[in-house]
């Protein structure tokens, strides 16, 4: 998993975390509601870098699988009369002129992606000095842990809806 470097606004931390322990090189995100830099956006966002560019469909297609997955909806109009976006969008970019593949994610946080997850995610601080996620569960930061922490998130899921 790469290193977070500088800040990162609080209401988008944990998915932040989530996306880079699913390998998504994430190079700028926002909460939509904290400005300290001229850059921030009006919604919450996160933008990743993907390496090889040729890989830019698959990492798109694998991102969509991974939020739909927390119950993230991505409506088929999500943009106002006005075109501003209103509702989850993603968007895959591919530069020729820099060979730079990227992918935007709008109006997802840590609200609205982890609202249906039982984990509380905190940001812990790895051996090597480099931040990552830890559940709570495993009360590790080790990226390998995560399948196993899912499952068991799926378990209480399926267990406090009545399910097996």
């Amino acid at each position: 998993m790469s290193e977070i470097t500088g800040a990162v606004n609080p209401g988008i931390q944990r998915t932040v975390a989530l996306l880079r322990a699913h390998g998504f090189e994430t190079t700028d995100s926002g909460d939509g509601q904290t400005h300290d830099f001229t850059c921030d956006q009006p919604m919450p966002y996160v933008h990743i870098q993907v390496v090889p560019a040729s890989a830019l469909i698959a990492r798109a297609d694998d991102l969509l699988r991974l939020i739909t997955k927390y119950g993230v909806s991505f409506a088929d109009s999500p943009f106002s009369p006005d075109g501003e976006i209103i509702g989850p969008h993603l968007e895959a970019h591919y530069s020729p002129a820099d060979g730079l593949a990227t992918i935007s994610l709008f109006n997802v946080d840590d609200a609205a992606l982890l609202r249906n997850d039982p984990r509380e995610y905190v940001m812990g601080e790895c051996g090597d000095g480099s931040m990552a996620l830890c559940c709570g569960w495993c009360s590790c930061v080790a990226p390998d842990h995560l399948p196993w922490c899912e499952e068991q998130a799926a378990v209480q899921r399926r267990e406090s809806a009545g399910g097996e």
